[in-house]
């Protein structure tokens, strides 16, 4: 799998659109520090007060996560920035923030395995902060980044190291936590989460930017009926999706719906991964699947079923980590070149 979720939390409005999107399993934020606004470092983001937190679940149970994000704190406290939890919750360990601007690792919540030097963190500035633990009871390892720059790791430490607080055997990590614990305020964004499997994204991506592609006008399919005008000013709702106010319908299977999309900003540099997330909902009594499309090269590729409830919108992440008309790695043409979309499959 490799990269699990891509998110510059552009465009969210409550913590139920975080989920509805399919990026995260559990959200939860106050109505006075809502996302979707002038959050992130380069626009929208999230920010987060005590016990305020987006969470992944994992594909299947890791001993080791690669989680990064750009982070802004209004003031030092003490209190989780980061956490793993294993299946039946309970947090194997964390990256904790000090009062003094150290980071620590700690097993859990609450007890620490080592701390960086102090003042690597200041208020009122943003920091690209990457953590990566492996949970093991007896060769536990971690390593944290400011920056691009190594400030804490396992060296050192007297073997063996425990880094996993729960006490069921086997239990690792099945969930990845981005959270603020404590008596300060925090904004994240430009956030991923990777398992250490497959050849791509399988470990630290650096500090990077997660930018959100605006849709801009009707692709090259339109199969789909417009509650009112062009398909894509249904789907151009920004922040978060409208819900019932408009929208496109059908009960064709494989009806598609395709839209162009705005460019990349002019930016050097790597592009890790493209992630399509679309969500909808069914009006009839009958099992429904959606799938996320991506358009590259004139070809469409699928992502896998997606079931529609009939109460609550919602959907699915589909991460395309290489362009798929080329199996080699994403470059900017391709990616202003490409469309997004969805396919009714049931």
């Amino acid at each position: 799998m490799a990269n699990i979720v891509i998110c510059g939390a552009n465009g969210y409005s409550t913590p139920a659109e975080a989920v509805a999107t399919g990026k995260w399993d559990g959200s939860t934020w106050s109505g006075a520090t809502p996302a979707g606004t002038t959050y992130g470092r380069f626009a929208r983001g999230v920010r987060f007060g005590n016990s305020h937190f987006l969470q992944k679940n994992l594909p299947s149970q890791q001993s080791r996560v690669y989680m990064g994000a750009a982070i802004y704190v209004d003031t030092l406290d003490n209190g989780r920035l980061m956490q793993v939890q294993d299946a039946a919750g309970t947090v194997q360990c964390s990256l904790f923030l000090n009062n003094d601007g150290s980071l620590s690792m700690m097993r859990g919540g609450t007890t620490s395995l080592k701390s960086s030097a102090p003042g690597i963190i200041s208020p009122l500035r943003w920091y690209y902060i990457e953590w990566s633990p492996l949970v093991s009871d007896t060769v536990g390892q971690f390593e944290v980044r400011v920056d691009g720059v190594t400030v804490l790791t396992e060296a050192g430490l007297a073997s063996p190291i425990d880094t996993k607080a729960s006490t069921v055997a086997g239990s690792t990590i099945n969930t990845a936590t981005f959270i603020v614990t404590g008596s300060f305020n925090a904004n994240y964004t430009d956030m991923y989460v990777n398992d250490p499997t497959g050849t791509l994204c399988n470990t630290f991506m650096g500090d990077g930017r997660v930018d959100g592609k605006a849709v801009t006008a009707n692709g090259a399919t339109t199969d789909f009926t417009p509650s009112a005008g062009l398909n894509f000013q249904n789907v151009d709702d920004d922040p978060g999706n409208d819900g019932d106010a408009t929208f496109n319908e059908s009960n064709t299977a494989g009806h598609k719906d395709l839209f162009a999309l705005a460019n990349l900003p002019s930016l050097a540099g790597t592009i890790h991964a493209v992630g399509v997330a679309c969500v909808g909902k069914k009006t009839d009594a009958l099992s429904r699947f959606f799938r996320n499309l991506l358009r590259s090269g004139g070809t469409n590729y699928e992502g896998a079923d997606v079931a529609l409830s009939g109460t609550a919108y919602g959907g699915k992440q589909t991460i395309w980590m290489t362009d798929p008309a080329t199996s080699a790695a994403w470059t900017a043409t391709g990616v202003n070149n490409m469309q997004a979309g969805y396919k009714l499959q049931t």
